[in-house]
């Protein structure tokens, strides 16, 4: 989540808050970032349950749309074999085949809301999903599937 934090904010980024670390909050702050109840930006943890405050613009305006950083415990192609676990399929535009994503340390109810507003297009959240040093983007635009 540090390289997102760097490299995406700026004293011009609108940012909401849910990261559940002081530290990750201190490092935001820093950016000049500034906090706003419309973000284009939100940055939040594995304990963020749903999507279901996040601005997901509308058809004139889907670029309001925000996009959710969400930190996470792994990420794999393979089965991490942990509890509570997520195994997503996703297909769509940019991906040469259908791909499995494994995920553990994120809520099913964010991937819902994301598979719930896929029929808005282009209305909803595009979502980065970070665990060390990867990441993983999942655009409004892909098909998602839990497994």
């Amino acid at each position: 989540m540090q390289a997102c934090i760097d490299c995406l904010l700026d004293t011009a980024t609108r940012v909401a808050l849910s990261v559940g670390s002081h530290a990750w909050c201190e490092r935001i702050l820093a950016t000049g970032a500034m906090l706003s109840s419309q973000p284009e930006w939100v940055f939040a943890g594995p304990a963020l349950a749903d999507l279901d405050s996040i601005p997901t613009g509308s058809r004139e305006v889907p670029e309001e749309g925000a996009t959710v950083v969400i930190g996470v415990e792994a990420l794999s192609e393979t089965a991490l074999h942990t509890p509570g676990e997520l195994c997503i399929g996703a297909r769509g535009a940019g991906l040469k085949e259908p791909t499995l994503l494994f995920v553990s340390g994120l809520k099913r109810g964010v991937i819902e809301h994301h598979q719930a507003w896929h029929g808005e297009y282009p209305c909803g959240v595009d979502l980065l999903l970070c665990a060390g040093r990867q990441v993983v983007a999942l655009p409004r635009h892909l098909t998602l599937e839990l497994r």
